[in-house]
């Protein structure tokens, strides 16, 4: 048994996956194949030089395939396909005669000209053509392809659909206003009249046809970047997950496991198990990503477009002007929130965590900032400072509810501290307001939701790093413990035992627990010395029983004590039993 030997006689092989996260090394009994090593979840092919070494092998590795500790999966050859190489050149063969023969036999249809090409032509390369496709059918459902080819080609044609929709939104909507404008109406005239104002000359219709297709593309360009996206593929996801939800789950010790627990949410989100060739193609609805595009493109209408299409263009010099959005909160609450929005489909973009739910929640903010305009419109009217304050709504909708509850007074802030979080994600290290609004899209609002969400939902729905992620929950355990909430949230007394543990270099709840799964000895120590009285002792030591009952803490703990899998070392007999050796067999 040997990996891919040349020369071979044999033409079977096989290929074995360690279906475990420990690095395995299999020694067999007579010694002649010698130790075989498997990296952790790492597949190798293997080659035989005979029938016989075929079946002794397979034979020998049975058990350890039937324990879930490896799996062996035959693989096709490459030779296997050399007749169907020979079908596709008969194919064609066939396909020219019978072309020439069916010209022959309908010769007005073959003299006929379609696009400037006769029957004769059509016949002769429509023949093979047709034959060659029975023949890929053909090819793709004896190797079982046929159905995931049918899926991909269905929802690539559902994108490239989207996609024609996205582009004739954003280019419609804006046709359609300057139509209104032109005409006053969305008939045949209508739609003359807006394309004659576009296309008239001089400066003015230059200006005009500028801001049509400024207008035009900052609309479909969140949309774009959806279609533009590079998604990383199927199995890379996969198999970053399988990876990291062993160090996770205390429960899983192979890959059976992680199927029989996650095998259900792993099929939702990327489908079935094996290897995928082509590109993630989201299998989820894409109409939050057209309604985003709707929502958009009418905000650039009535910000730009309308003001523009009226006023003349006196030169290059006032293209500016033409360019100048409306005075208006609502106008600068939509730039706004159309700057935040871009920035997080871009980063989403880059970090390739691009979902159709994100459109949902741009769409979402364009809305909930519209609102926040009519109201700031209504109390403090019309004025530069409010439309710059309008504008940083759009971009931090939390900094508007900030400033509202200082310009209201002390008299009436007891009142207003319903509407205030006292767990905020902010006390987080390492986070910054676009993993804040990434988690928010996730229901996770403030510390007690991520100490308590489902963590494996966040790593799989998320592009946040895991190792991010538990850090982020270990940060939070502590903060909800050591955080006083009686305590009025201006009041610095509510986080003063959070304050001390981190003057002590403690900022994770697994700081605080040793290897005995009691409180640290030498925090206490320190404790000691930086003169706590016993009721601080006795709080921290019952912080510690605490998170002993917390489910999620297990993991994490289990995560930071498992951060490698020791080597295991299975030897076979010749009848194909396997055992686990403590140490190497002499």
């Amino acid at each position: 048994m040997a990996t891919e030997p040349a020369g071979r006689t044999h033409d079977a092989r096989c290929e074995v996956r360690n279906l475990t996260p420990h690095p395995l090394t299999l020694v067999f009994e007579n010694g002649s194949d010698g130790p075989f090593t498997l990296a952790p979840l790492a597949t190798h092919s293997l080659g035989f030089p005979s029938a016989q070494a075929e079946a002794a092998a397979r034979q020998r590795l049975r058990t350890l395939h039937d324990r879930q500790i490896i799996r062996i999966a035959d693989v096709a050859e490459a030779s296997d396909d050399t007749a169907y190489i020979g079908f596709a050149f008969w194919a064609l063969v066939l396909g020219l005669v019978g072309g020439g023969i069916l010209a022959a036999r309908f010769a007005d249809f073959a003299k006929a000209s379609w696009w400037g090409v006769q029957g004769s032509d059509w016949l002769m390369v429509g023949s093979p053509g047709a034959l060659l496709l029975l023949l890929l059918l053909a090819y793709l459902m004896a190797k079982g392809k046929l159905a995931p080819w049918m899926r991909r080609a269905s929802a690539g044609l559902r994108q490239l659909l989207t996609l024609l929709l996205v582009v004739g939104v954003a280019a419609a909507l804006p046709l359609a206003a300057v139509a209104l404008f032109a005409r006053g109406g969305l008939g045949a005239e209508g739609w003359q009249g807006g394309l004659q104002l576009l296309a008239q000359g001089g400066t003015t219709g230059l200006g005009h046809t500028i801001v049509f297709t400024f207008v035009c593309v900052a609309s479909a360009l969140p949309g774009l970047l959806y279609f533009l996206f590079d998604r990383k593929r199927v199995t890379q996801l996969r198999e970053n997950f399988e990876q990291q939800i062993f160090r996770l789950d205390r429960q899983v010790s192979t890959l059976a496991d992680v199927q029989a627990r996650y095998g259900s949410r792993l099929a939702e989100i990327w489908g079935g198990a094996g290897p995928v060739a082509s590109a993630r193609l989201f299998s989820g609805s894409q109409w939050p990503v057209v309604l985003c595009t709707l929502v958009v493109a009418g905000g650039w209408v009535v910000t730009v477009l309308f003001g523009a299409i009226q006023s003349p263009l006196p030169g290059p010099a006032g293209l500016s002007d033409l360019l100048r959005p409306l005075n208006s909160t609502y106008a600068f609450a939509f730039l706004g929130a159309y700057y935040f929005a871009l920035r997080m489909i871009a980063r989403r973009y880059t970090r390739g965590d691009l979902q159709p739910k994100a459109y949902s929640m741009v769409t979402a903010r364009v809305l909930v900032v519209l609102v926040s305009a009519a109201v700031a419109s209504a109390v403090f009217g019309e004025s530069p400072p409010v439309w710059a304050f309008l504008f940083l709504v759009g971009v931090l909708p939390e900094t508007f509810l900030v400033a509202l509850r200082e310009a209201t007074g002390s008299r009436w802030r007891r009142q207003l501290q319903i509407a205030e979080d006292r767990l905020p994600l902010t006390r987080l290290e390492g986070i910054d307001l676009y993993d804040r609004a990434r988690l928010e899209e996730e229901g996770i609002a403030n510390l007690d939701n991520l100490a308590h969400g489902d963590l494996v939902d966040l790593m799989l729905n998320t592009s946040i790093a895991t190792p991010q992620l538990v850090e982020w929950v270990d940060q939070a355990m502590l903060y909800l413990r050591a955080h006083n909430n009686p305590g009025a949230p201006d009041e610095h007394h509510a986080d003063r035992l959070w304050h001390e543990l981190r003057d002590m270099g403690v900022r994770r709840a697994s700081d605080l627990v040793g290897d005995d799964g009691r409180l640290r000895r030498e925090l206490t120590e320190l404790l000691l010395a930086r003169g706590a009285d016993t009721a601080a002792q006795a709080r921290i030591s019952a912080m510690v029983d605490q998170l002993q009952t917390d489910e999620w803490f297990a993991s994490v703990l289990h995560w930071r004590t498992h951060d490698h899998f020791e080597p295991q070392e299975w030897w076979v007999d010749e009848a194909g039993r396997a055992t686990l050796q403590t140490r190497p067999p002499r």
